[in-house]
């Protein structure tokens, strides 16, 4: 059985990924004599710039609660979590406090919420203050 539920993401050239989440599916390299692979539930493949292919075993949580309408980070850097709200919202992100990003976070939220409900949620586990200039986030 190949391909039931998986996610595929793909940002850049750099960061495409192939995440599987039940059932069986198979990634090729399309240079290098097109070597395959085929993922197991809980396998994140990673196509390198060259074509490479690196797998790891990763928390299928964030798919699946991305896939009912929930941002979810289970100790995750806060400057991953502000890219992804970033990239949702088409909200620029200013880290004036550099250590900030390092903060890990357990976070879940409603997508549909918005950018305001999603910042008051970050606001209200006291790591750091974040705050709206115009169409960005800036985290002090």
């Amino acid at each position: 059985m190949l391909g039931t539920k998986f996610n595929v993401r793909s940002y850049s050239d750099n960061d495409s990924h192939v995440t599987l989440i039940e059932g069986s599916v198979e990634v090729r390299n399309t240079r290098d004599g097109g070597v395959t692979q085929v993922l197991t539930p809980g396998d994140d493949a990673r196509i390198m710039a060259d074509g490479s292919i690196e797998t790891q075993k990763v928390d299928i949580d964030s798919y699946v609660y991305w896939k009912e309408g929930f941002f979810y980070f289970d100790n995750v850097p806060l400057v991953d979590i502000m890219q992804s709200l970033g990239r949702w919202y088409n909200v620029n992100v200013v880290f004036s406090n550099r250590e900030a990003m390092k903060y890990r976070l357990h976070f879940l939220c409603d997508r549909n919420g918005g950018v305001a409900h999603a910042v008051k949620l970050i606001n209200s586990i006291g790591k750091g203050r974040i705050r709206f200039d115009g169409k960005t986030i800036i985290i002090d």
